[in-house]
């Protein structure tokens, strides 16, 4: 008898000992799970996503970026945390201050753009969507080969994560969710709580195994966090949206920006018009100036915008008041609302006299000049450049520059928009409206002498 109790007090205080040693397990492993996503306690994280791009409505998602956030919410879930939904539009403005998760590309994603601009700097895609960290590219191939960035970053003063998963569709978004919801235990392992890195994801075959085949393709930790080969010591890059974007001197500029190696959007209404925008190196965002009622979507993370859209000639009188002037005004607006400095106006000659126009151009010049004196009283620095008519011509280089009111002229499109891209980069056109003409003074020493 003694025996038995002794072997039943044994299998007891066995029974116990696994009991607890499979708790102390599960613990540390919640405990680790929570450390490495910024979770632990009761709190709330982030998640942001990118609207779906061919649809005019902030609030459309695709269905597989849908699937994502439903993939991190579980995550977020199962650390003890709440997930609150958020649009590129309604997030404020923090940094580090809760867990972030911010779903989408840079071109249809302002707040990841903004991340790759000034943390992930070694980090970019090209117009024809191939991502590029450190110099490697890594080329998306239908139903072949997707790639699909996964970062953890943190802001200056350290503070919660926000993961970035960057991919080339909404199909390798979803991929980078499942990696991370399965995969953090080992990331942990390799990067603790408290360290920053990059992956580039390869989903193989699409075609075949869905997202079933995702693999490491590269750990690009070691380069993603600074600048790429011929990137170091840049300090001009901007982010620069053109409002008006598949204009004939939008895509003039857009070409010209990506030229010069900056982060060139227009935005458009028509997705049809996206393949003309990625032809001149320019990522297309898709965006409806009068139907929309605020663009701080699109604005947000851009370091200027540029309004260069209008009703066109064939318009009557009240589209030219919805385009040339409300379109301006709630860029000028937006501009304000997110912070975006700079704002360069095409406007025309003429706009100083409306009321001296016959009746077919007055209409256009009276919005013209109202959009210009809204531009004037709304605190940003402004640039306001009236081109004189428009022509075909090749581009010479050579203009004639003047803030007095009333000249008259031809001008080639080619032209404007070297002037353009020169205002955006010199700083002593702030605050000047000046009218351009076809001349005989370079560009860089007609703005310089403003």
């Amino acid at each position: 008898m003694p025996d038995l109790l002794i072997n039943l007090l044994a299998s007891l205080i066995a029974g116990v000992t696994v009991w607890l040693a499979q708790r102390l397990v599960r613990y540390r492993r919640q405990a680790r799970r929570q450390e490495f996503f910024g979770l632990r306690g009761q709190t709330t994280c982030t998640l942001s996503v990118a609207r779906h791009f061919s649809s005019p409505r902030l609030a459309s998602v695709h269905r597989r970026d849908v699937a994502a956030l439903v993939e991190l919410a579980t995550l977020a879930r199962e650390c003890g945390a709440r997930a609150d939904l958020a649009t590129d539009a309604e997030l404020v403005r923090e940094f580090g201050r809760r867990t972030e998760f911010a779903v989408g590309g840079p071109s249809v994603h302002p707040r990841v753009a903004t991340h790759l601009r000034t943390i992930l700097r070694g980090v970019r895609y090209a117009p024809d969507g191939t991502l590029v960290v450190g110099g490697t590219e890594y080329r998306y191939q239908h139903d072949t080969a997707e790639y699909v960035a996964l970062a953890r970053i943190f802001g200056p003063d350290g503070g919660r994560p926000v993961f970035v998963l960057a991919g080339q569709t909404s199909q390798s978004n979803l991929a980078a969710a499942r990696y991370l919801a399965g995969a953090h235990r080992g990331l942990y392992r390799t990067y603790r709580a408290d360290r920053p890195f990059c992956l580039v994801l390869r989903i193989v075959e699409p075609g075949t195994y869905g997202i079933d085949f995702t693999e490491v393709a590269a750990d690009a930790t070691d380069v993603a966090f600074r600048p790429a080969p011929g990137d170091a010591g840049r300090t001009d890059r901007m982010d620069i949206l053109v409002a008006g974007g598949h204009g004939q001197i939008a895509l003039r500029l857009l070409k010209l920006l990506a030229a010069q190696g900056h982060q060139a959007r227009g935005l458009i209404r028509n997705p049809a018009h996206a393949a003309d925008l990625a032809a001149v190196g320019a990522v297309p965002v898709l965006g409806d100036l009068e139907n929309e009622e605020s663009l701080d979507a699109h604005v947000r993370g851009a370091d200027a915008v540029v309004f260069a859209a209008g009703a066109g000639p064939g318009s009557g009188a009240a589209r030219k008041r919805t385009v040339d002037l409300g379109g301006a005004v709630k860029l000028v607006d937006a501009a304000n609302r997110t912070g975006v400095r700079r704002y360069v106006m095409v406007s025309s000659i003429g706009a100083d006299r409306p009321d001296a126009a016959g009746d077919t151009m007055r209409p256009y010049l009276t919005a013209k000049a109202e959009a210009d004196d809204y531009l004037r009283d709304s605190g940003l620095d402004y640039t306001i450049v009236r081109p004189g008519s428009l022509t075909d011509d090749p581009g010479t280089g050579l203009v004639r520059v003047s803030t007095e009111l009333g000249g008259r002229g031809p001008v080639p499109r080619d032209d404007v928009a070297a002037v353009l891209a020169g205002v955006l980069t010199t700083p002593a056109t702030i605050g000047a409206t000046f009218e351009l003409f076809a001349g005989d003074t370079p560009v860089p020493e007609a703005l310089a002498a403003l």
